[in-house]
C-alpha cells in the first residue's frame, strides 16, 4: 500500500488569493481562517462576500484574527463580519499600553477547507499582501496543500478556537493529544506542520531552523523579512557559510521598519566574514519568511527570525522534507536576486554604519525586554566568535 502524499503548489499574492477564493467557493462543509492582519479593503472585502456565500449555503465558517494586527475590527467592525455569517474571535486585544500587546499575538495565517485543502504562510489578508498596485504592497510566498495533513491542520486550528476556554494544564493536554494523534494519523511522513506556543512548543520552530542549518552540506537559501535572530541561530548560519555551504540570505532593503532594518546591519559583518552572501530585496517590501536547505528540506510559514516570532508569539510553519518544495523555493528566491536584490559588501559596513546599527540593535531588544520579554539573553553578542555555539541552546 502506497504511502499518503500531500500536494504542494508554491503560491505569490494574487495566484494565492485566486486560489484561496476559489477553495471557499467550492467548501462544502467547513472553512477555518487565521490572520493576523485583516483589513476590510478590497481583498477583504472579498474575502467577506465569498465566506458569506459559504455560509448560506450551509458551511461553517470560523475565523481568528489578531486584535492587535487587526485594528479595523472594532466592535462595529466585529459585528460586519459576524452578519456576513462568520463565526469571529478577536484574539489579544491591545490594552492600557499597546507596545506590551507586541507579545503574545496570533500571528499565524492560515485556512483550511473541508480539512482536504490548507493555506498556510506569511500573507494576511489585506491588499497588501494580494499582488495589488497598491502602496506599501508586499513581496511573500505561501503554499497551498491538498492532501492528509489539511486534516490536522484543521485540528490546529480548532484547537487556537477553544483556547480562550483552556487552563494551561488544558492547553499543554491538547498539544500533547494533538501530537499523538498525528502520530495514528496516516499523514506524508515527509511533511509536518511546526507550531510555536507558549506553553509545550516554546521553542519549536526555532528548533527546526538550527537542526535543518546545522545539517547542511551544501545549500541553504534564507529569506526573512524581519531578520534578528537568536545569536546561536547566527551564528549556525555563520559556521555553515564557513564550512563551505553556499549560504544565502534575503532581507528587506525597502525600509517597512528603519530601526528594524537598521538593527539587521549589525549582524551583516559577521555573515559576510563567514563567507555568506546577503542581499536586500529592493523591488517591494519583503515579507516573505522561507528557508531551503540542499534542495531536500524547506520551510514556510509565519514564523519571523525575531525575538517576537521565536520567543512570544503563536506561529505555524510547514516543515517539508519533499524535493521539489525545497528545489522550488531555491529557485523562486534565487530569480530574484540579479533584477529585485541588492547584494551587501563588507565596503558598505563602514565604523559609522556599524555604530548606528549597533545603537538599533540593542534598541529594539530594550523595547523587546521592556514590553515584556522573557529575557534577551540569547540575543546578546556572545564574548567569543564560536562561544555560541557551545553556549547557546533553544531547549
Amino acid at each position: 500500500m502506497s504511502e499518503p502524499r500531500d500536494d504542494i503548489t508554491l503560491l505569490e499574492g494574487r495566484r494565492y488569493f485566486e486560489a484561496m477564493f476559489e477553495a471557499i467557493d467550492a467548501a462544502q462543509e467547513e472553512v477555518l481562517a487565521e490572520t493576523y492582519v485583516f483589513q476590510f479593503d478590497r481583498t477583504g472585502s472579498e474575502f467577506i462576500e465569498r465566506a458569506s456565500r459559504a455560509a448560506r449555503r450551509g458551511v461553517r465558517v470560523r475565523m481568528i484574527a489578531d486584535g492587535l494586527g487587526s485594528p479595523q475590527l472594532t466592535l462595529a467592525g466585529e459585528q460586519r463580519v459576524r452578519d456576513a455569517g462568520i463565526d469571529l474571535v478577536v484574539h489579544h486585544r491591545p490594552g492600557f499600553i499597546p507596545l506590551a500587546a507586541l507579545h503574545g499575538r496570533m500571528h499565524r495565517k492560515l485556512l483550511v477547507v473541508d480539512r482536504r485543502e490548507v493555506f498556510l504562510g506569511g500573507l494576511n489578508i489585506a491588499d497588501e499582501y494580494a499582488g495589488l498596485d497598491v502602496p506599501g504592497s508586499f513581496y511573500d510566498l505561501a503554499v497551498r496543500i491538498r492532501g492528509p495533513i489539511a486534516s490536522e491542520a484543521a485540528d490546529l486550528a480548532q484547537d487556537l478556537f477553544t483556547e480562550s476556554s483552556m487552563s494551561t494544564a488544558e492547553l499543554v493536554w491538547a498539544r500533547l493529544r494533538h501530537t499523538r494523534d498525528r502520530r495514528a494519523r496516516q499523514n506524508d511522513p515527509r511533511n509536518r506542520l511546526v507550531g510555536r506556543d507558549n506553553h509545550a512548543r516554546r521553542n519549536s520552530i526555532e528548533r527546526e531552523y538550527r537542526r535543518a542549518i546545522q545539517s547542511a552540506t551544501r545549500s541553504i537559501v534564507l529569506a526573512h523579512a524581519y531578520f534578528l535572530p537568536s545569536r546561536g541561530l547566527l551564528e549556525a548560519l555563520c559556521a555553515a557559510a564557513r564550512r563551505g555551504v553556499d549560504t544565502v540570505v534575503l532581507v528587506q532593503g525597502r525600509a517597512e521598519h528603519p530601526v528594524l532594518r537598521s538593527a539587521q546591519w549589525h549582524l551583516y559583518h559577521r555573515l559576510l566574514r563567514a563567507g555568506a552572501r546577503v542581499y536586500e530585496y529592493q523591488r517591494r517590501f519583503l515579507h516573505a519568511k522561507v528557508m531551503a536547505v540542499d534542495g531536500r528540506w524547506s520551510t514556510i510559514g509565519s514564523s519571523n527570525l525575531e525575538p517576537w516570532s521565536l520567543t512570544s508569539n503563536l506561529e505555524l510553519n510547514l516543515v517539508s522534507e519533499d524535493p521539489s518544495l525545497a528545489a522550488t523555493i531555491t529557485s523562486e528566491i534565487e530569480s530574484r536576486l540579479p533584477s529585485e536584490c541588492v547584494r551587501v559588501e563588507s565596503s558598505q559596513l563602514g565604523l559609522v554604519a556599524r555604530a548606528l546599527s549597533a545603537i538599533a540593535y540593542r534598541a529594539i531588544l530594550g523595547v523587546f525586554v521592556i514590553t515584556g520579554g522573557r529575557s534577551d539573553r540569547k540575543w546578546r553578542p556572545a564574548t567569543a566568535p564560536n562561544a555560541a555555539a557551545s553556549r547557546d541552546t533553544t531547549e
